[in-house]
């Protein structure tokens, strides 16, 4: 996969393109990036289906409404019906951040708008 992190908005729009088209197979997208509008055009000008192409995305550890709005809005801007990996983006404030924002991913999960669910950037003591 490849990160889009960082760069300006056209460039993400025909780097990924580019990567999708002659290279790659995966992208790593995340709320806080604010690209999902350049990956979409991206995805949409590679000419690859979307069953071809891994989707990560990322939302922060915010708790049950927020994480669920963010997730829902990663799938519109990135104009598809589900991502293939949905993760926890950062470490938790609590426990029950995490425990809620879990619940969140355990939700998009269970209607299909995630096929699997993880945490990013979390060490073991972390997850205890």
């Amino acid at each position: 996969g490849s990160s889009t992190s960082r760069l300006n908005q056209s460039l993400i729009t025909r780097l990924t393109a580019t990567w999708l088209r002659d290279i790659g197979y995966g992208i790593d997208t995340a709320w806080v990036y604010q690209d999902e509008s350049s990956v979409a055009k991206a995805l949409q000008v590679s000419g690859k289906n979307r069953s071809e192409i891994f989707i990560t995305t990322k939302v922060p550890c915010d708790g049950l409404l927020p994480a669920t709005m963010k997730a829902k809005q990663n799938l519109k801007l990135l104009n598809v019906k589900y991502v293939d990996l949905l993760l926890i983006h950062n470490k938790c404030q609590g426990k029950r951040k995490l425990a809620e924002t879990w619940r969140a991913l355990e939700k998009q999960h269970k209607i299909g708008a995630a096929k699997a669910i993880g945490v990013s950037n979390f060490g073991v003591n972390d997850m205890q």
